[in-house]
């Protein structure tokens, strides 16, 4: 059971980084452009884009329960996004022993914040 989630949480990995690189396609686009006048001799200009936020909500699967911090499911999508060098940040939302009861009284207050994407592991 624990080996099919592990896949799972795999595919939805790998899943999560395809949209943040289809996502991502705008920003490069300008980056090339950036270049091409930095080439032409113009002034360059910085990428000042905000962090995009990616908010993992779920139980002890998303929070890492057991698990050394950097090995949770969002710190491994965090490490691969720094890979890629993307401009996302993902914020683990997971909480240990979470029922549905308890999420959903704490969805309120999570969605206060900024949020870009937004992954319910159920």
């Amino acid at each position: 059971m624990i080996r099919n989630l592990v896949l799972n949480k795999q595919v939805l990995a790998s899943w999560v980084i395809l949209i943040l690189v289809l996502g991502s396609c705008k920003q490069e686009s300008k980056t090339a452009e950036t270049i091409e006048q930095n080439a032409a001799g113009q002034q360059s200009t910085k990428n000042t884009a905000p962090v995009k936020t990616i908010l993992f909500f779920g139980n002890s699967l998303t929070a890492g329960y057991g698990l050394d911090p950097a090995e949770s499911f969002p710190s491994l999508i965090q490490q691969k996004i720094e890979s890629a060098q993307l401009n996302y940040k993902a914020v683990n939302a997971g909480v240990s022993g979470e029922t549905t009861s308890g999420g959903t009284a704490r969805i309120d207050w999570i969605l206060k914040q900024p949020v870009d994407v937004f992954v319910l592991e159920s």
